[in-house]
């Protein structure tokens, strides 16, 4: 299991960057306006689409921080043995990620494509649940690394509308802790800007 997981990995980052890349202006001027330094990825699924902001920093590594809880609630033994990383070097889950590669990762998760049991992807992505609207649902989870101090923040998750999978991550650096909160709100203007919420 542990090598189809490292295949499947690679098999992710790949794909992702295959499907290239555009830059979003609505979404560039919301990080601005919010006077944040950090990237958003929004992966269309359907579409294979890939839209978001400061894609040099999308494929730039951070510790993923408590996102990495999101597959580590499928196992602890198992997710401590394996490797999950974008590209480049292997390193052991947890330690490193891209937004690029942490957006596909998340549309896999949606669809229970991953190499775990079916009972324990359906269990993650109820705790994941955040919100629900008329024809679609938001699953996500906040990460901060170096909490709380300076470091990196995260918000990664998908949003279920119409039959169709979006796929997103957002990291950007925190400062002070005021700034945690500019996540989600940030976040949610991303999805806002691009028609999915």
């Amino acid at each position: 299991m542990k090598r189809l997981f490292s295949v499947a990995v690679v098999f992710i980052s790949l794909q992702a960057h295959a499907a290239g890349w555009e830059e979003s202006p609505e979404v560039s001027e919301l990080f601005k306006k919010s006077d944040v330094n950090g990237t958003f990825v929004l992966f269309d699924a359907t579409a294979q689409r890939v839209v978001g902001h400061n894609q040099s920093r999308a494929n730039t590594r951070f510790v993923p921080a408590s996102t990495f809880m999101i597959p580590h609630t499928r196992g602890h033994h198992f997710v401590q043995r394996s490797h999950l990383s974008g590209i480049g070097p292997a390193h052991r889950l947890g330690e490193y990620s891209q937004a690029y590669f942490e957006a596909r990762f998340r549309e896999w998760e949606c669809r229970r494509q991953l190499p775990f049991p079916e009972q324990h992807q359906k269990i993650v992505q109820e705790i994941v649940l955040l919100e629900k609207g008329k024809d679609w649902t938001l699953h996500a989870k906040t990460g901060w690394e170096n909490a709380p101090d300076p470091g990196v923040g995260w918000w990664v998750g998908w949003v279920q509308k119409a039959g169709r999978v979006y796929a997103f991550a957002l990291n950007m650096d925190i400062h002070q802790a005021s700034d945690a909160n500019k996540r989600i709100e940030l976040g949610k203007a991303c999805l806002n800007a691009l028609g999915v919420l």
